[in-house]
């Protein structure tokens, strides 16, 4: 920094370079490390909200599927339902229960069991019924 100084004195000393130019080279340098400032900060809060968009991402498809695996535990562990025929789907809390069972009853089990899963918003039956 001494140097530049000193070669900057001794060139205006010499006329070979003004002041003024100095000065206002001073101020476009000053002006385009505060743009490059701004532009850094700008681009790490961008960074910053898109890792949260992911991570709430990432968040809502283990939920999802943290859903999906109780819904199913509960519909294995209950003998009147027909688990293996009924397949569990979770969306944003959303659970839709799809296959073959073979009753009413057994239809309004499975959506009984999904409905009492934790973070279950709701619950939609694509559930048939089949005469076995």
């Amino acid at each position: 920094m001494k140097r530049l100084l000193l070669l900057t004195f001794v060139l205006t000393m010499a006329g070979l370079l003004s002041v003024d130019c100095t000065r206002e080279s001073s101020e476009a340098a000053k002006g385009a490390i505060k743009d490059a400032g701004g532009m850094v900060a700008e681009s790490a809060k961008k960074v910053g909200e898109d890792t949260k968009a992911v991570a709430g991402t990432i968040e809502s498809a283990t939920t999802d599927a943290t859903i999906t695996a109780a819904v199913k535990m509960k519909l294995v562990k209950d003998a009147s339902v027909s688990a293996m025929d009924i397949d569990v789907d979770t969306k944003d809390g959303m659970v839709t229960l799809s296959g073959e069972v073979s009753s009413k009853a057994e239809v309004d089990k499975a959506v009984e069991l999904a409905s009492s899963v934790s973070g279950v918003k709701m619950v939609h039956s694509n559930l048939a019924i089949h005469k076995k």
